[in-house]
């Protein structure tokens, strides 16, 4: 049987839970958590062996640094860009209860520009009905830039393994 590589970037804002969910997905603490607002200044790499498949996953800096000008932040841009350039497809986390459209939109439409596997992912749905998320998902669905959505809890390790599945399909 042929051994798979996989390379995930995990983009999303600030505190929606990137490196909760990698640190879940990984089974122990590789990247730092915090409430406070950007604290993964460094892409971290974490990885997971599933079967004969390896997934790599890279945390980044919140994505409302992609299109930062200053000089102090730009080593965060460059950050995100290495990652979704490395990546096979692009994990886009959103934290469900800060969901924003403008802003993911905004974030989906300039990541689509590399033409890679994006993939929505509502995280921290312990804290919402999960009715609230359909609308949420029919609006970015209609923009024709993903190419899958799953619904987590990143905390909590719900749905994630549903998502490992199909990462490895």
């Amino acid at each position: 049987m042929l051994k798979k590589l996989i390379k995930v970037a995990l983009i999303g804002n600030t505190n929606a839970g990137k490196s909760t969910f990698l640190n879940s997905m990984v089974g122990q603490t590789v990247s730092i958590i915090n409430k406070k607002i950007n604290t993964t200044q460094n892409l971290i790499m974490g990885i997971m062996n599933i079967n004969k498949t390896q997934i790599i996953f890279y945390d980044t800096p919140g994505s409302n640094l992609l299109n930062t000008r200053t000089i102090s932040q730009k080593k965060f841009r460059i950050d995100i860009w290495t990652a979704i350039e490395e990546a096979d497809c692009i994990l886009y986390i959103i934290d469900v209860l800060k969901y924003n459209y403008k802003t993911v939109y905004s974030d989906l439409k300039k990541i689509n520009e590399v033409k890679k596997s994006i993939i929505v992912v509502f995280n921290k749905i312990d804290l919402i009905d999960n009715k609230l998320i359909l609308p949420l998902i029919k609006s970015l669905n209609n923009l024709n830039l993903v190419d899958e959505f799953f619904n987590i809890s990143a905390k909590y390790k719900k749905g994630l393994n549903k998502l490992s599945v199909f990462l490895i399909s």
